[in-house]
């Protein structure tokens, strides 16, 4: 037997897929422009050119250190709830 295309599924993934995925492209297109560019087109539009210094930026502003450190603090309290 032939089953029929769930059409009400298929419209809630779509809809879920939207919710979850357009803050996620918000996310990654501001990191990718310039503050200049994303204050004139908004967060939603497409970025005029790519850029990285917002990586370097964050580094050279100390964004390892603070990453080592939830590193450490995870594995620590990994380890502690796996002894206990």
């Amino acid at each position: 037997m032939r089953r029929r295309p769930n059409y009400l599924a298929g419209a809630g993934s779509l809809v879920w897929l939207v919710l979850v995925g357009l803050p996620l492209y918000v996310m990654l297109a501001a990191t990718l422009r310039t503050r200049q560019d994303y204050a004139e087109n908004g967060p939603v539009s497409l970025p005029d050119s790519f850029t990285l210094d917002n990586f370097t930026g964050a580094f050279d502003s100390g964004f390892g250190q603070y990453f080592f450190n939830t590193l450490v603090v995870t594995a620590c309290v990994i380890g502690i709830v796996l002894l206990l």
